[in-house]
């Protein structure tokens, strides 16, 4: 190549060897590759129709690498040698350079870095990831420890015989564990609480640590015991961490009803509704009709839902008079 760069293509002289069908090209070309000296060949791959066996110069490598989206930079490529060193895993390198974890080890290799076992061969890291993870630990805490892929720790413990926990088994260990859920409720904006009792004394913490001792089950009242909107709730009261709790017992206890109640009037008026009603039907009142007969003389609900285009329980309200049919 570098002779027909300096002198041009003129200098070569073309000639037919051999004719052959083109399913045989391959077989023939290696054949006069064979027959001559490596040095005498103006082809420098020593296998037809492949790259094997062919060695690149630093500059053809280099021009692969940017080509590719590889790196051609020698202080990175050093950086990366000391990084590995040092501890770094080539996971870690091949984010931090954006490439595959392939081509970190491809680099190692090339440059002659020593390297260390990968973790699949690596008898003592299998064995604490197995020991680990049946001391209740995630395989993505597990990933996270020794800076591992998560497919590669799960890989791991798959040859190793260990059954791999399922979704729902990881969810249910996750409520299980009292760390685990204390993660979990700080994550998702959970605070400590602070409540008292006139048996029980005080209490701080998570509301699902508060529920665990004393075995509450209604975590909704919980919440609204939490939250303010329930003052008491078995007995407990929500207090403050430093305030001196003084019990505050009500003299009358009175239970709002009719126009006295919260929610009074915030539904819609009968009226209204039946108007809302009208607004949403799909049928017309001649289809209504048609359906009240059919229904009369035997025919199926589903049968008529499906003709008309409607679910099968606006049909059964039709039939039944209800909610807004109630008038028909």
């Amino acid at each position: 190549m570098a002779v027909t760069q300096k002198f041009g293509m003129s200098i070569l002289e073309f000639e037919v060897l051999e004719f052959c069908d083109p399913e045989n090209c391959i077989a023939v070309e290696q054949r006069y590759i064979d027959q001559h000296p490596r040095r005498l060949l103006y082809n420098t791959n020593p296998i037809a129709g492949s790259r094997r066996g062919s060695k690149l110069s630093k500059e053809q490598r280099k021009l692969l690498s940017e080509r590719h989206g590889g790196i051609s930079s020698a202080s990175d490529l050093e950086k990366i040698i000391s990084d590995y060193a040092e501890g770094a895993s080539q996971t870690e390198l091949a984010a931090k350079y954006g490439v595959n974890r392939s081509s970190i080890r491809n680099y190692l290799t090339r440059e002659g870095a020593p390297m260390r076992p990968r973790p699949g061969k690596n008898n003592d890291l299998r064995l604490m990831l197995i020991h680990q993870y049946q001391d209740n630990k995630t395989a993505r805490e597990l990933a996270t420890m020794h800076k591992l892929d998560l497919e590669t720790v799960i890989r791991i413990l798959g040859h190793a015989g260990v059954r791999v926990r399922s979704q729902s088994e990881r969810q249910k260990l996750r409520f299980e564990l009292p760390g685990q859920r204390r993660k979990i409720s700080i994550a998702k904006g959970g605070r400590i609480f602070h409540f008292i009792h006139r048996v029980h004394g005080r209490f701080s913490g998570h509301l699902f640590e508060f529920a665990k001792e004393f075995g509450i089950k209604n975590s909704g009242t919980l919440s609204q015991l939490a939250s303010g909107k329930r003052l008491v709730y078995l007995g407990w009261e929500l207090t403050s961490a430093d305030c001196v709790h003084s019990w505050k017992r009500p003299k009358v206890r009175e239970y709002l009803r009719g126009d006295r109640h919260h929610s009074y009037g915030r539904g819609a008026s009968p009226e209204t509704k039946r108007l809302m009603s009208l607004r949403r039907r799909k049928l017309t009142p001649d289809q209504i009709s048609q359906i009240i007969m059919r229904i009369a003389h035997g025919e199926k609900q589903t049968a008529l839902a499906l003709e008309y285009g409607v679910h099968q329980t606006v049909i059964s309200r039709i039939h039944t008079k209800a909610r807004g049919y109630a008038s028909l």
